[in-house]
């Protein structure tokens, strides 16, 4: 069972909802074909059901979850505060049309202008980290609210909350509005050194006073809150356009990445940097065709992060793979063995993300792959046609009997097909949102487990899409084990071939 915490925004005939849900996620490889069959997209899926429903005053911009409480989160919405909510001790709310606004159980005080994406929780204390249009990068800590109210007589139990509240500050608002007034707390520290709005920030993992912003002004920040007020280390001009997202390695805190509105990811080494200004990053990756929004780190392996952007695509990297060698061999071969017995297949195909169908040469299949042997692909094009005689409820399996495979650099034959290349490092893309996906997050306890979100405003009308989805482990796993496993079903799958 997962439990997920996403924010529904909506045109104004219902409230704006910070949602508590539990969703059932099946176990690797155990998708029924019956399952797959009778999925309906437009239907609501009965594996994800709400725990509790909070009534958000505005627009759910950004959710952040306390690492040391899952129960206490943070959200941004369009103003300077930030809300924190503890979601266990919230009363369950029917959102419906005229319904008062949930109370949140502290409010965080301190920008002088609307603060509405850049947000982080400290993994290793209970701080809270804020950016905004006031250019300013504000922390609090969240024990100074406990602190504040061991000090003051006067603070009790909020009715209809599960926060604290100032019984001397009981009403808000006037007129019916009988909520009792949320508590609130100014920063330990506010930090100045951008020249535009602060789009991102985030905390070193291994450290509650470091951590890194960026903005609009294309400066990458790292700030020490035992230095001072002002930068440690500016990188000016980190990207050639606005700077939309951040992450810090949680495996090697040396390493950060940038996401920009120039479409690129930046990965920088701090140990390149200086105070002055300077420092380039060790690694660019292009595999968007949009402004980037959102990065994060994998937490399973060190060299592993995702990418989601305005394109709509969800890319999975390994920068360990960015410097790969070419591949020796540059030819034709058959994927079963079996020479010049082409099997017609109408369709895209792709390998990690890389092939095209050439409808004009015989249902041949052209890849281009740089990091995998040639038997170990060989293995990998096993494809199934849906629209075929299905033998075993999944469709008709095959191998793919003709394969062209390019080396990278070298000229490509006299065929003039333009042949696709994926970026150096780039070994999964997850194209089923239909538009901008503006966050997604790693399952820690689930591994290669994520759960994306799109806009999709512009394309369906309104609302959006929550995804959870996991790539198959074939993908991931050492090649190693991938061949020895392969290798046990290959005489099933050259019979179902044959029959």
């Amino acid at each position: 069972m997962l439990g997920i915490i996403f924010g529904i925004m909506t045109d104004g005939s219902v409230p704006n909802t910070l949602v508590i849900a539990n969703c059932e996620v099946v176990k690797p490889r155990v998708a029924a074909a019956e399952h797959i069959s009778q999925f309906n997209e437009e239907a609501r899926s009965p594996f994800v059901k709400k725990y509790k429903t909070i009534i958000h005053p505005g627009e759910v911009n950004r959710i952040r979850e306390l690492p040391q409480n899952t129960n206490i989160v943070a959200t941004h919405t369009d103003s300077p505060d930030v809300l924190i909510w503890d979601v266990e001790s919230q009363p369950n709310r029917h959102a419906v049309l005229g319904a008062t606004e949930s109370c949140p159980d502290l409010i965080l005080t301190g920008h002088k202008d609307n603060a509405e994406f850049a947000l982080a929780m400290c993994p290793t204390e209970p701080f809270v980290l804020s950016g905004g249009k006031d250019k300013s990068v504000i922390l609090w800590s969240i024990q100074d609210h406990i602190s504040t109210l061991a000090a003051g007589p006067g603070l009790s139990k909020s009715p209809g909350s599960g926060g604290f509240t100032n019984k001397s500050a009981s009403k808000a608002g006037g007129g019916n509005d009988k909520r009792a007034k949320s508590p609130s707390i100014g920063p330990r520290d506010v930090y100045q050194g951008h020249a535009d709005t602060v789009e991102d920030v985030q905390f070193c993992p291994s450290s509650s006073q470091e951590f890194c912003s960026v903005g609009d002004d294309s400066c990458l920040v790292l700030w020490d809150a035992r230095a001072g007020r002002t930068p440690v280390v500016k990188v000016e001009k980190a990207h050639n356009a606005d700077l939309h997202c951040v992450d810090w390695n949680p495996h090697d805190v040396n390493l950060i990445l940038t996401g920009s509105a120039d479409n690129s990811v930046h990965l920088f080494d701090r140990r390149n940097l200086n105070p002055g200004g300077g420092g380039a990053p060790v690694h660019k990756f292009e595999g968007h065709s949009a402004a980037v929004l959102c990065v994060q780190w994998s937490p399973d392996k060190s060299s592993v992060f995702g990418t989601s952007a305005e394109d709509g695509i969800l890319n999975i990297w390994d920068y360990e793979k960015e410097m790969i060698c070419e591949m020796a061999w540059h030819g034709v071969f058959s994927a079963n063995e079996l020479q010049n017995d082409v099997v017609p297949f109408m369709g895209l195909v792709t390998v990690n993300g890389l092939g095209c169908y050439d409808n004009n040469d015989g249902g041949t299949i052209r890849i281009v792959q740089s990091d995998f042997s040639v038997k170990l692909l060989r293995m990998r094009l096993v494809c199934f046609q849906p629209d075929a005689p299905s033998k075993t409820g999944l469709g008709t399996c095959m191998f793919l009997t003709k394969l062209v495979v390019y080396q990278i650099g070298k000229k490509q034959g006299s065929t003039g097909l333009k042949v696709p290349t994926a970026p150096p490092g780039l070994f999964f893309r997850h194209a089923g949102h239909r538009d901008k996906v503006v966050d997604f997050h790693w399952n820690a306890s689930d591994p290669w487990t994520v759960v994306s979100v799109s806009d999709d405003d512009e394309s369906t009308g309104g609302g959006g899409t929550l995804q959870i989805w996991r790539m198959i482990d074939l993908i991931h796993r050492a090649e190693e084990d991938v061949l020895a496993e392969l290798e046990n079903f290959k005489s099933h799958i050259l019979a179902c071939e044959r029959s």
